[in-house]
């Protein structure tokens, strides 16, 4: 017998520490709570309760459908009883609770056949399983079903072509404590949680007249017959939505399944650009008793649709069970920031382009270069840079990286509205910028706005120059070799101009 022990003088030093002498238990019946001082008890044991149903085997009755149904009711010792009425995925067969938590818990993953909470299996094991809704929908289809009565108890006797039958009883259902009610009719679960609302569960109802057979969902803690299956489920193994987060380059599947999930013997994530998986590739994952496994994908492509799907493989290739193919979108290269309005002409990106958040300094560009490619290429031609520009203002245009990039309302901000952000808002130098080790200055505006310009310097052919100082682009050019840009430092603040393939951050703005 499994026993759990807490001690006295585990449980005297830790309450008595807070000035808790009392021991309370609450019971569900509504009665007084039980009160004893901790000195009073000597100790608290928890053991398991012997007092469940204990249940017959039946016989596995051959209906010529592609499982065997029980001669009888779960607890029941012959086919004119109802057998105790049990609440959902509950194992003692005598928990009268209205709680969901014990049904077999307040939210529960999925369905329970053949899992630790299918009371047939675990009693019975071998091929023993609560029926599913399949099974349920496949006795009504195949089989023939007339009205009978058996020892004086009414329900039906349900025939298949092999002229084997099986007599299903009248049963009611249990809310409670009370007394079964509705007992005229016969109430059967399935291991199917509801698909829509995870506080019930599917059942069968099988009613006197013309409409005999209906399956519907009803609370997990109402107490209701069972009839056990004999035979393999076809759906074992229920590979449930998988949960993705997304990256530029990278993504995190979590893949959740429920069903007989201690043979599943390995897990396969195919994943691919196309939808044919013409092109598939794959990553294996351990299976988990916690019915979830994670995959990490890396090296992808950013701003991509990716198509995958789950494969478990069950009982060493027995069978193979797989989930519905779903997709994701990496993130773009460069992630768009938040518009942040500080009483200007123009609102101020939150970010420098090439960043993912307040805090990274972002990428550094040379000026005109639209999407990036000429700077990772490794020029350092202002030629190649000017390209086949003749505007001295490439705000709007294919060269303006922010909205070539990012689109619509974003540009890079003229020389006039670094001007008006260095004139009209109080700048603050800061060091490890929300925690980042990242150094530089607020901007912070009138109306209580600021953002963070990282002084991540510049880079020419020398390498990375005058860090602690804020670089960043301007949309206008001098000539054919030089743009404008904006420096800002703690002691001076300026408007300057330097060679097209000098490296330096992007700073977005946009239109109100």
């Amino acid at each position: 017998m499994k026993k759990s022990l807490l001690t006295l003088c585990i449980l005297a030093t830790s309450l008595s520490a807070f000035g808790q002498e009392k021991v309370i238990i609450t019971l569900t019946d509504g009665s007084e709570p039980i009160e004893k001082k901790v000195w009073e008890v000597e100790s608290i044991t928890f053991e398991e309760d012997n007092d469940v149903v204990v249940a017959t085997t039946p016989e596995a009755v051959d209906l010529g459908l592609s499982v065997k149904w029980a001669s009888f009711n779960y607890g029941a010792s012959s086919e004119s009883e109802t057998g105790p009425l049990i609440g959902w995925g509950e194992l003692t067969g005598k928990n009268h609770s209205t709680d969901l938590k014990w049904y077999p818990t307040l939210e529960p993953k999925g369905d329970i056949i053949l899992t630790s909470y299918d009371i047939a299996y675990q009693k019975w094991g071998d091929q023993w399983r609560l029926p599913s809704v399949e099974d349920f929908n496949e006795l009504k289809e195949k089989c023939t079903w007339e009205s009978a009565e058996v020892n004086g108890v009414k329900g039906w006797k349900v025939t298949g072509f092999n002229g084997n039958s099986i007599f299903l009883p009248n049963t009611g259902k249990r809310i409670g404590n009370a007394d079964p009610e509705d007992t005229d009719n016969g109430y059967y679960w399935s291991g199917n949680l509801s698909k829509g609302d995870y506080n019930k569960a599917s059942y069968m109802l099988t009613t006197s007249g013309s409409d005999y057979y209906s399956i519907d969902d009803v609370d997990r803690y109402s107490g209701l017959a069972i009839r056990a299956v004999y035979g393999e489920y076809a759906n074992a193994v229920v590979l449930n939505k998988c949960s993705v987060t997304p990256g530029q380059y990278s993504a995190t599947i979590t893949s959740n399944y429920t069903g007989d999930i201690g043979h599943i013997t390995s897990l396969t994530l195919y994943y691919s650009t196309s939808s044919d998986f013409s092109n598939a590739q794959q990553i294996h994952g351990e299976p988990s008793s916690s019915g979830s496994t994670t995959f990490e994908l890396s090296s992808l492509t950013c701003a991509t649709v990716y198509y995958f799907y789950v494969e478990a493989d069950y009982n060493n290739g027995s069978k193979t069970f797989k989930s519905e193919t779903d997709n994701f979108t990496t993130l773009p290269k460069y992630l768009e920031a938040e518009a942040i309005d500080l009483g200007l002409s123009v609102k101020w990106a939150s970010w420098n382009m090439g960043a993912s958040s307040v805090s990274e300094a972002g990428g550094m560009f040379g000026w005109g270069d639209g999407d990036g490619s000429i700077t990772e290429g490794g020029s350092w031609k202002d030629s190649d840079f000017l390209q086949d520009i003749t505007a001295y203002n490439i705000a709007g245009t294919q060269y303006d990286m922010p909205h070539n990039i990012w689109g619509g309302k974003w540009r890079l901000p003229t020389a006039d509205e670094c001007q008006e952000l260095i004139d009209k808002c109080e700048l603050e130098y800061v060091t490890s910028y929300n925690g980042s080790n990242l150094n530089g200055y607020l901007m912070k505006a009138s109306n209580g706005n600021s953002i963070f310009l990282p002084g991540n310097g510049f880079v020419n052919l020398d390498g990375q120059d005058m860090k602690n100082k804020a670089y960043f682009w301007t949309s206008e050019r001098t000539n054919d070799t030089n743009a404008k840009y904006a420096k800002i430092m703690q002691t001076k603040q300026s408007i300057l101009k330097t060679e097209f393939m000098i490296r330096m951050n992007v700073r977005a703005v946009c239109d109100y």
